[in-house]
């Protein structure tokens, strides 16, 4: 369940969650005020498409979906929308009609809910709420024929054919696209805002990560999501950040890149696994770029960790790492490679590595290249304390010797299930 918490001048709590499993995830929101502002008799809510064409002070023209939370007044509402990218636009409106704050923010709901935002209000020079004609009565904008307009938020939703399972309006498929949820994949879209994937491919919505095929996954990215930060943590301050990159990626539209200019700085991101890995068979797969206009030394690319210091032989990592060209894979306990190979690295084209290896204390690494099968080293202790944690890439390590590089990193992850490399 994720939490939106409105603040500076009124807050808002809005929790989101998932309340079915259907083809396309439907949302259910529940509202809370805390400590709305004495100036704010009201917030009104509009879940729109983006920021891009909203007036901070109107209510949006177009609209998903619209509510009026009041002081002590906590409701529940479905909320008919799939995963994807959205914006919340908020005006705080005072007894006499007035906006005293507002705001829009852009946001991500994942399948499954669960996601936290943070969203400020900003005081505004005070401004009407109601529209030319209208009038303010109760706290709300009426229309002249008594009315109220549903523009100044009274709670309820715009009217829309959304769910009559015909493709119309400025549907761009059968009740997806346009005002409507985004759709699924493979469904009609006119641009990217039209598909929950937020990737519209040739006029068709395209998956761009092949992490949901991997439900039982511990950990999977395409670094598809907004920003790197949503799922991944920055490296250690002094160290050159990881981001993403649009031009060279191998599904979807983004990729992790990492440069370094060498002289033993590192560029590396970590994530958490969802859970803490101390028995079973562990496998490890990743997409790797590597530009061939630099030398390679010796990099990491990809690491296992469990929380102890990174340095210590009781970190345990199993990394895959490139040296003098070719793949290895080292166990930090050990203290050494588990095995090397004259298996080059690939330079200038994506490729797929993978390892994997049972959880014990003699046990054999296999490491992969492009399905191809380039080493099984037996008798290794791949046990850590605590079990592994953290999954780390690409370059938390880099030789001694190695001079300035550059790294791109896409679909990347860790499970106890075969990750086969993708078509």
């Amino acid at each position: 369940m994720g939490w939106l918490r409105w603040a500076f001048v009124s807050s808002v709590i809005l929790a989101v969650a998932s309340c079915t499993s259907d083809e396309r995830s439907r949302f259910e929101v529940v509202f809370r005020p805390a400590s709305l502002a004495a100036d704010v008799s009201r917030v009104e809510l509009n879940l729109i498409r983006a920021c891009a064409d909203a007036d901070p002070l109107r209510a949006p023209d177009v609209r998903l979906d619209t509510w009026t939370l009041e002081k002590g007044r906590p409701f529940e509402a479905p909320l008919a929308i799939g995963a994807g990218n959205y914006a919340i636009h908020a005006r705080g409106i005072d007894s006499n009609c007035q906006v005293r704050a507002a705001s829009c923010t852009p946001i991500r709901v994942r399948a499954g809910g669960g996601d936290t935002f943070t969203i400020t209000l900003t005081q505004v020079t005070t401004a009407p709420a109601c529209d030319g004609g209208e009038r303010c009565e109760n706290a709300a904008c009426v229309t002249p024929d008594g009315g109220i307009d549903t523009d100044a938020g009274d709670g309820s939703a715009p009217s829309n054919t959304c769910q009559n399972e015909r493709q119309d309006e400025d549907e761009t498929d059968i009740d997806c696209g346009g005002e409507c949820e985004p759709c699924d994949d493979n469904s009609t879209c006119d641009d990217d805002s039209d598909c929950a994937s937020h990737w519209c491919d040739d006029g068709q919505c395209a998956d761009t990560t092949a992490c949901d095929d991997h439900p039982e996954a511990l950990f999977c990215d395409g670094f598809e999501t907004p920003a790197i930060t949503d799922v991944w943590t920055q490296a250690l301050v002094g160290v050159s950040p990881v981001v993403q990159d649009n031009a060279v990626f191998y599904r979807g539209r983004y990729a992790a890149k990492a440069t370094t200019p060498g002289s033993n700085t590192f560029s590396y991101v970590e994530a958490a696994l969802s859970e803490t890995i101390e028995s079973g068979h562990v496998y490890m797969r990743a997409y790797f770029y590597v530009p061939s206009n630099f030398t390679l030394t010796h990099i990491d690319l990809f690491a296992l960790h469990n929380d102890a210091a990174t340095t210590s032989a009781d970190s345990g990592a199993v990394v895959m790492f490139a040296s003098g060209g070719n793949f290895q894979v080292w166990i930090d306990k050990e203290g050494a490679a588990a095995t090397g190979t004259s298996m080059p690295v690939p330079r200038d084209q994506w490729f797929c590595a993978r390892v994997d290896f049972e959880y014990g204390t003699d046990e054999t690494i296999n490491a992969w290249l492009n399905d191809t099968q380039v080493y099984a080293s037996p008798n290794h202790d791949t046990t850590v304390e605590g079990g592994f944690t953290r999954l780390w890439t690409p370059m938390d390590y880099i030789g001694k010797t190695q001079g300035a590089m550059t790294v791109y990193v896409d679909e990347i992850g860790v499970s106890r299930t075969p990750l086969p490399c993708l078509d």
